[in-house]
């Protein structure tokens, strides 16, 4: 018989079956190297030296935005790079592991070619799929957020957690909390397209605020200081520093910073209007927010403007660059401010019964 003969029910192999291929464990490992861990390595450098790069001086859109385009870079560099060696592949040490019979020439090379563009073409489109629908990095490009977050920090905004919010009806984002958002006064549009805030008002609220503290239909936001400290900000190869302090708002607890600069207040009170949330930075004395927007009148931020919500830190640049993943939402004090630890921890024990504001009059 040419075919599969059975002896005591069990079936063997046809004769003129090709003999199964073993598993080389060398030349798997190599390739996964030349293939797998050099072209991760070179995309992590290229992620890291983009992340951790300062902002751009001259406030060039498209090099604000290719800062941006961590994920992006990260995956064509990772495609690209395995491409390119796989092509070579016949020159990479050690030699007597590739086949040189397996080495592409001819119109196998343009195929070979044509298949990693359209790889590194599909890595940047589910780069962006995923930047568009799902999360996307977003670095800090100022001091407005200190001690919260520092400058050319990079963070994962989550975009799902938004669309899923929208869904759900439950659109309005909570009181509190940090947000990454389009720059709504097109006088400062073009110098930082995309912002970090935090939420203070929502619709129907009337917000002023006092010495750097914001008041919400009469009720000002609880707060306890902490102490004075200063800051070293890697990424501008600067310093500065004032008094921390922890406010109680919704559910978060987060810190503050204000210095001795003179407080940019509102000129008057201003109630938030449907459709639209009202935002301070937690370094008062130095963020431009709804108090200062549109010429000094102050205003609101558009629901549709909200982009998402931080999520977790990426790249820490606080006291100097480093990798670090981290939850945003978690209060901590900066290097040079160890020595408030017992008093941070004062301060969080006397948590205030009441957090949030009376409904508006």
């Amino acid at each position: 018989m040419s075919g599969a003969a059975t002896s005591g029910g069990l079936k063997q192999r046809p004769l003129n079956a090709a003999p199964r291929r073993r598993f080389d464990f060398k030349h798997a490992s190599v390739s996964l190297l030349w293939f797998g861990v050099v072209p991760a390595a070179l995309a992590g450098a290229a992620a890291y030296l983009l992340a951790s790069s300062a902002p751009p001086a001259d406030g060039s859109p498209f090099e604000a935005w290719l800062q941006d385009q961590v994920v992006l870079v990260s995956l064509v560099a990772f495609v690209a790079s395995a491409s390119i060696l796989r092509y070579w592949k016949t020159s990479l040490p050690p030699k007597h592991f590739w086949n040189e019979a397996t080495a592409t020439s001819g119109a196998s090379d343009w195929r070979s070619l044509v298949s990693s563009a359209g790889w590194v073409i599909a890595a940047a489109a589910a780069a962006l799929g995923l930047r568009a629908f799902v999360a996307e990095p977003a670095k800090v490009r100022s001091i407005s957020m200190l001690p919260t977050l520092s400058p050319s920090d990079l963070l994962l905004v989550s975009k799902w957690s938004r669309r899923t919010a929208s869904v759900r009806g439950t659109s309005l984002p909570e009181r509190g909390r940090v947000i990454l958002l389009d720059t709504p006064d097109p006088a400062i549009g073009e110098l930082e397209p995309a912002l970090f805030k935090r939420v203070v008002g929502l619709p129907g609220d009337v917000l002023s605020v006092e010495q750097g503290a914001p008041v919400i239909n009469g009720w000002r936001v609880p707060r306890c200081p902490v102490g004075l400290v200063s800051f070293d900000l890697a990424a501008l190869d600067a310093s500065t520093g004032g008094g921390l302090a922890v406010e109680w708002l919704g559910d978060e607890t987060y810190l503050t910073l204000m210095d001795g600069t003179p407080s940019p207040e509102p000129r008057k009170s201003y109630t938030v209007r449907a459709g639209e949330v009202w935002v301070l930075g937690d370094n008062r004395n130095r963020s431009s927010d709804s108090r200062n927007w549109f010429g000094g009148e102050g205003g609101g931020v558009p629901l549709e403007s909200v982009k998402g919500y931080p999520t977790w830190s990426l790249l820490n640049t606080l006291g100097g660059v480093k990798l670090r993943v981290a939850r945003v939402r978690v209060p901590e004090l900066p290097p040079k401010g160890e020595h408030l630890s017992a008093e941070l921890a004062a301060c969080l024990a006397k948590k205030p019964d009441r957090t949030t504001p009376p409904s508006p009059k």
